[in-house]
């Protein structure tokens, strides 16, 4: 075994593709013999984060939880409190409030050690305050999770900077006809009419900010009548704007919020298609793990998206109703036949055995 020390450090154990990757990251480097840890600066969870903590405990990686429910002042204390009773040799930041909490208190942790970071999206919003952290920060190396990530940044970034795609740890089947009958079954999805599928958080300032556009989604999905085709629209996640949403869909009832969910993977073999209209992106975990699952997808027509090169997809105009309801019109009469052998090719492609490799490669 590895006797080197890893810890990766995040805000909270949420729904999030950063927050699921960091977790089968660890679990896969776990299971090739190193000794790593997951630092959490808030005690904030939820259902996909109780799932996280379970697999990470099933993989006996360690996890340190902060002991606030927000990041503060608190949360820095036992920040500079835990890193010397771990004592990494190697500090990985994955999200902006780490990048601040490191600024502020890790970088007086004594023992010897190297900071990595991972920017995971390629429109992130910083303070006054975390930009400087963030530019200060004595960074060995940051890692963009794909080539639309690196190109957003590559000329803002002056320590060395390389891409390292996203992956996942698929650990669920590809679809079939009997597969994803068992799924609406367990999910209580009738098989009588077409199930879409949206996911990712609704958090923003404003509903014309959200990065995943579902207010785009909702509006064009009742401009399109698709539920009068006997269609039904799911989205799983919530946040702040969840309310304006609701309000959004006028109490349409082929639009359902299911909330956060814990079991993504029985939604994504029970339903026909994925929908993500997003205005930015990273190098989406959920789109990784739709495509993977052999769902048909309607995506937005923005570079981190084709960078997936999915092998079925309809590609809509960003922030276009038009556009995104004459996908949704079409997708009622297409026939989703699926080649398991590009499901297959896809998996091999971003599996987190190969990403896992390649950042133990940056520490060794």
């Amino acid at each position: 075994m590895n006797t080197s020390k890893i810890v990766h450090v995040i805000g909270a154990l949420v729904a999030g593709g950063a927050e699921k990757f960091v977790v089968d990251l660890l679990v896969e480097m776990k299971k090739k013999g190193y000794d790593v840890s997951l630092l959490v600066l808030s005690s904030r969870t939820d259902k996909a984060g109780e799932l996280f903590t379970s697999k990470l405990k099933d993989a006996d990686v360690a996890c340190y939880i902060g002991t606030t429910n927000k990041v503060g002042f608190k949360s820095l204390l036992w920040f500079a409190k835990v890193l010397p009773l771990i004592k990494p040799d190697y500090i990985h930041l994955h999200t902006p409030n780490t990048e601040l909490a490191y600024y502020l208190a890790g970088r007086f942790y004594k023992h010897s050690h190297k900071l990595f970071r991972t920017i995971h999206n390629t429109s992130i919003k910083y303070g006054a305050i975390t930009k400087r952290a963030f530019n200060k920060n004595n960074v060995i190396k940051t890692i963009a999770c794909g080539n639309s990530t690196f190109e957003a940044y590559k000329d803002s970034i002056t320590d060395d900077f390389e891409i390292i795609q996203n992956g996942v740890a698929f650990d669920w089947p590809a679809k079939s006809i009997e597969i994803s009958h068992k799924a609406r079954e367990a999910l209580n999805l009738s098989d009588d009419v077409k199930h879409y599928l949206c996911v990712g958080s609704m958090s923003a300032d404003s509903m014309s900010d959200s990065q995943k556009a579902q207010d785009i989604l909702i509006q064009s999905w009742i401009d399109s009548k698709m539920g009068d085709s006997g269609a039904v629209l799911h989205l799983l996640g919530t946040g702040n704007l969840i309310e304006d949403f609701m309000n959004l869909a006028k109490g349409n009832e082929s639009i359902i919020f299911h909330g956060v969910s814990k079991d993504v993977k029985t939604w994504l073999l029970a339903c026909d298609y994925f929908i993500m209209p997003s205005r930015y992106e990273g190098l989406p975990i959920a789109a990784i793990e739709a495509i993977a699952t052999g769902i048909f997808c309607i995506f937005s027509d923005i570079k981190p998206l084709h960078e997936l090169k999915p092998p079925y997809v309809y590609w809509v105009d960003k922030e276009s109703n038009m556009s995104l309801s004459k996908a949704l019109n079409l997708s009622l009469n297409t026939e989703n036949n699926i080649d398991i052998k590009k499901i297959e090719e896809f998996r091999n492609v971003f599996s987190i055995t190969h990403t896992a490799q390649s950042y133990l490669n940056l520490y060794n």
